[in-house]
């Protein structure tokens, strides 16, 4: 089950600690983790669980997801109603390329897209087919004399960089168990799952490449209040999430609530000396200190506001080097031991 948590701080502190999720939580955890890997092999584990739970609901909502699933793919491939298909790519810093083409058949925009993915955008992380009408209504065509204008949206399948796919949804089809449902495995809440993060700490969000600082951590989490909700029925899967501040271009913060499994550790975590050397890695140091009842807000204000007057050219650079830093860290061997450290000092505080 670890293989497919994208953070490998996460990953290591799992194994560190022991964790022994229920089924429930294991099926749950695998649901909302597991397309990194794609939507195939994720549903091969859940077909596991089934197989192997005593549980019979979870097993008859894992069948149901299944099937749901297979019949939400059906409609979007199904092209009875005249559609057509658009790809659109994405890097791994969040932004896009719109590639304006349309395609009357899934597989041809499929093909399109893989063949792009190979030649013309080798550094884009992800790829999304959507689906659009053809006509609006019966007698008004989504077309005029520029091209075409597929202004409605029937559905999308977003792939990685594999060619995976890891996100489908049909507007065609009404899923059954679409809604928001804590009984449900989907949305279960895991009670026995713990994450690394503490206040303060400076990460990296994988999902959008946005760098930011942990506002709310595990340390300042309330785990038996939570457990208490949850058998009232009032905490679900985003119950697991972590409040985190990021840092943006022009030295503003916005906070948003990831999922710990999608934040790593950067360099200045274990580095704090170097901060002043990059812009950016300053402001993160001066929120770090800031959300932990530390350091001045003048400072940290003065920072904000120099980022704010800096050219474009200016935070690209400091961006570049912030990501060199990061990407040599996390990927050096010294990082597998340095998460090992860490763990062992957060158990003895």
């Amino acid at each position: 089950m670890y293989e497919y948590i994208p953070s490998k701080a996460v990953k290591k502190y799992m194994e560190f600690k022991k964790m022994q999720l229920t089924d429930f939580e294991k099926a749950s955890f695998i649901y909302n983790v597991g397309t990194a890997y794609g939507i195939e092999k994720q549903h091969d584990c859940l077909k596991e669980i089934m197989n192997c739970t005593q549980n019979k609901t979870l097993r008859q909502q894992i069948a149901e997801r299944l099937e749901e699933d297979e019949k939400n793919l059906a409609a979007f491939l199904s092209n009875m109603n005249k559609a057509i298909y658009k790809v659109q790519f994405y890097y791994e810093d969040g932004s896009d390329f719109d590639y304006e083409q349309y395609f009357s058949t899934f597989e041809m925009a499929s093909e399109c897209a893989r063949e792009y993915m190979q030649q013309g955008f080798p550094d884009c992380q992800k790829y999304e087919i959507t689906k659009h009408p053809l006509y609006r209504g019966k007698q008004k065509p989504l077309i005029d004399e520029d091209g075409w204008e597929a202004s409605s949206l029937l559905g999308y399948a977003l792939f990685n960089s594999f060619g995976k796919l890891t996100e489908l949804f049909s507007y065609e089809y009404q899923d059954r168990f679409g809604d928001w449902d804590n009984k449900r495995f989907e949305s279960y809440y895991m009670a026995s799952f713990r994450n690394p993060f503490r206040t303060g700490d400076i990460v990296k969000d994988l999902t959008n490449g946005q760098y930011g600082v942990v506002a709310v951590g595990d340390d300042d989490y309330n785990y038996e209040k939570m457990k208490r909700l949850a058998k009232r029925g009032h905490a679900d899967i985003d119950s697991n999430r972590i409040l985190v501040e990021y840092l943006y271009d022009n030295g503003g913060a916005l906070h948003n609530h990831p999922y710990p499994w999608d934040l790593e550790y950067t360099h200045l975590q274990f580095n704090f000396d170097i901060c002043s050397s990059n812009i950016m890695e300053a402001m993160l140091c001066s929120m770090s200190e800031m959300v932990q009842g530390q350091g001045y807000i003048e400072i940290m204000q003065d920072k904000s506001e120099k980022m704010a007057k800096m050219e474009t050219s200016a935070i690209n650079n400091a961006k570049e080097e912030l990501e060199s830093r990061y990407a040599h860290f996390v990927q050096s061997k010294e990082y597998d031991e340095i998460l090992s450290k860490h763990f062992a000092a957060l158990e003895n505080k």
